[in-house]
């Protein structure tokens, strides 16, 4: 079994994207936000660590949002990434509620 043949009228760097998304199993996607995610945590750990994890996940799910516009990505992985954003502001509202008291 082969690869399937890519559309005649390939013109665009999106339509490029798409096929090899298509031909990956949906991976190039899931790649792109994972290296975002993990990228964005790691250049700000200058900072603490629920500063660097909010910027990721704000960053991450626009992105996120971006990815799902050029169909890279499914509603799935657009939803888990809402919910890590959710998550992280639940783990920073929580860690700047224990250094009040």
């Amino acid at each position: 079994m082969g690869f399937v043949a890519p559309p005649d009228n390939m013109t665009g760097f999106v339509e490029f994207l798409q096929y090899t998304n298509y031909l990956t199993g949906n991976l190039i996607g899931l790649g792109i936000l994972l290296v975002i995610y993990i990228v964005s945590f790691i250049a700000t750990k200058a900072y603490p660590s629920d500063r660097s994890i909010i910027f990721s996940a704000f960053f991450g799910t626009i992105v996120a949002i971006l990815l799902r516009f050029l169909d890279l990505i499914g509603d799935v992985l657009l939803t888990v990434s809402i919910l890590i954003l959710a998550g992280a502001l639940w783990y920073l509202y929580n860690e700047r509620g224990s250094e009040q008291v």
